[in-house]
């Protein structure tokens, strides 16, 4: 006789936050999202909320980690002239130290690529 297997219970996220709209007073709910495995109880929302509280906190440099496609993305966005690729360079490295030149963090970490 097969044992039946019990459900995994469905977890929402429990983060307060405000809601109403703009002619009504705000009220405090909880999220109520869906709880992602791995999030540590929050929904993907938090989680990207709460991981980006701690790069910050413990003032983590993510430059290294950046993709081509990431590292253009925050050129683009401070309207920054992306430099052309040439032959036989290490274009992400380029890219990184143009990040560095042109975009400083507050008390940088020297970073090593």
């Amino acid at each position: 006789m097969a044992v039946p297997v019990a459900a995994a219970p469905v977890l929402k996220c429990r983060v307060m936050s405000w809601s109403g709209s703009f002619d009504e007073p705000r009220v405090d709910e909880e999220c109520g999202d869906y709880v992602e495995s791995g999030h540590a109880g929050l929904c993907q929302r938090h989680y990207k909320v709460y991981l980006v509280f701690k790069i910050n906190q413990n003032r983590i440099d993510p430059l290294p980690i950046l993709e081509v496609n990431q590292l253009k993305a925050i050129l683009r966005r401070d309207e920054i002239k992306i430099p052309d690729r040439l032959n036989g360079e290490d274009y992400k490295r380029r890219l990184q130290e143009k990040v560095v030149q042109d975009l400083p963090l507050k008390d940088r970490k020297v970073t090593k690529f």
